[in-house]
């Protein structure tokens, strides 16, 4: 009985291990995966704002772009720090990109679009036609750069998607491999109570008896109710460490319902987003090179469809 007790406490300790690994590498997972998410929507929210500038020379607008494009870049230097050194190239290129995408509409298309505005306002319409121009052809070049940045918090969606599934699914097999060698200690317990049934006290029996009902029930999915403990013997101690392990058992069923919860919310926000950002990075450049009265209508059309 003393080698079952042992045998059981080492297979314990180490499926605990296995599981707790996998468990912090599905939490890891799910971080970047939030992060990725929350990346995608602070820079659609930034594309939103860059036009609401374009169509009405909203310097609120702009300040908001500047605001979201800043959260993006602050939100992918966090998955950056979450993520295991030999797959951060996604993520620095998406750094790379969120960083030139910044600089480039800071420096270059913002002024040529207030000295357009200014132009425009003075009359000047020849000129502001040539700045319009111009601003339209700076925007085209920064587009590839905005979708760069959507792909790839796209891609490090689906990356952590599939890695948190995958750590869903071992986590569910090392639980069986726990469940199944619980019952086949508690067979081995049976047959020895068998053996030794002339010789053994009855409460012996009895309690052999109460563990393999026990592993009967875990084996069948039933972690609801423990192992009897009467009395601090071998047996006693066979029956609480089979309690202790359930107990975390169940702990880790309940984390696993809750990351699969947040995996089915995240995947269905991903879709939501893929959709409004696809859409608006293509409109940028055009919004840009059009009259304004065609580009206030297509905003306010934009708008609808974004809300």
């Amino acid at each position: 009985m003393t080698f079952l007790i042992l045998l059981l406490s080492v297979i314990s300790y180490y499926s605990a291990n296995g599981i707790r690994n996998q468990v912090l590498e599905l939490q890891r997972a799910t971080t970047r995966l939030t992060l990725s998410l929350q990346v995608a929507n602070e820079f659609t929210g930034a594309v939103g704002e860059a036009r609401g500038f374009v169509a009405y020379g909203n310097e609120k607008m702009l300040d908001n772009y500047n605001a979201k494009l800043a959260k993006a870049l602050a939100l992918v230097k966090q998955i950056l720090a979450v993520t295991d050194e030999g797959k951060q190239l996604v993520v620095e290129q998406l750094i790379s990109d969120t960083i030139g995408y910044t600089k480039g509409v800071t420096s270059e298309f913002i002024p040529l679009l207030r000295e357009q505005m200014l132009e425009q306002k003075a009359g000047n319409r020849e000129k502001a036609q040539m700045l319009q121009v111009q601003s339209g052809e700076i925007a085209k070049k920064y587009v590839p750069l905005a979708e760069g940045i959507m792909k790839g918090s796209h891609a490090l969606v689906e990356e952590n998607t599939q890695i948190a599934t995958d750590r869903l699914e071992v986590i569910r097999e090392i639980i069986q491999q726990i469940i199944m060698i619980s019952v086949s200690l508690g067979i081995l317990a049976t047959l020895i109570a068998s053996t030794l049934t002339i010789t053994i006290p009855a409460y012996i029996k009895k309690s052999l008896i109460a563990i393999l009902d026990a592993t009967k029930r875990y084996a069948a999915g039933d972690l609801s109710l423990p192992v009897t403990v009467e009395k601090q013997d071998e047996f006693g101690e066979i029956g609480s460490a089979i309690n202790e392990m359930v107990r975390g058992i169940s702990t880790l069923v309940v984390k696993i319902s809750q990351a699969s919860a947040g995996l089915a919310a995240a995947s269905q926000q991903l879709t939501a987003s893929a959709e409004q950002s696809a859409h608006a990075v293509s409109q940028v450049a055009e919004s840009i090179i059009m009259s304004p009265r065609v580009r206030k209508n297509n905003w306010m059309k934009w708008a609808q469809l974004i809300r």
